[in-house]
C-alpha cells in the first residue's frame, strides 16, 4: 500500500493482504486522499484483502470508503472482506482471485 500510494507509477498493478495500514500512526489512510489527488492519470488496478485482524481491519476498511468516495477514474480497485481468515491464512486462501482479478483487464 505504501509503494501503491508513494510511488503509484512504479507498478500499474498491485495486490495487499491485511496491509499493515496501522504502521507510521496511520498515515497511509490519513493521507490517502492526498496522494489520491496527486495520483498519476495512467490506469492503475487495485485488490486488497482484509481479516479481522484487530489492528488491521477498522483502516483497511476506512481506505476502501476513502477509495470509494474519491472514485477516480483511472483507478480500478477492489477490497475483499474475509473475516473467516486469519493473517496467517489470508496469502493463501486469496492469492488465487486476487491474480485472477489482477488479470483480468475487462473489469
Amino acid at each position: 500500500m505504501e509503494t501503491f500510494f508513494l510511488i503509484p507509477e512504479l507498478f500499474d498493478n498491485y495486490i495487499a493482504f491485511d496491509p499493515s495500514l496501522w504502521w507510521n500512526n496511520h498515515y497511509i489512510v490519513n493521507s490517502a486522499k492526498e496522494h489520491l489527488a496527486k495520483f498519476p492519470s495512467s490506469n492503475k488496478r487495485i485488490w486488497f484483502a482484509v481479516t479481522n485482524t484487530e489492528d488491521i481491519a477498522p483502516f483497511t476498511k476506512e481506505l476502501a470508503e476513502i477509495l470509494k468516495t474519491e472514485n477516480r477514474s483511472n483507478l480500478l480497485w477492489k477490497f475483499s472482506d474475509e473475516p473467516k481468515e486469519t493473517h496467517a491464512t489470508i496469502f493463501r486462501s486469496t492469492k488465487e482471485k486476487a491474480i485472477i482479478w489482477i488479470l483480468n483487464k475487462t473489469e
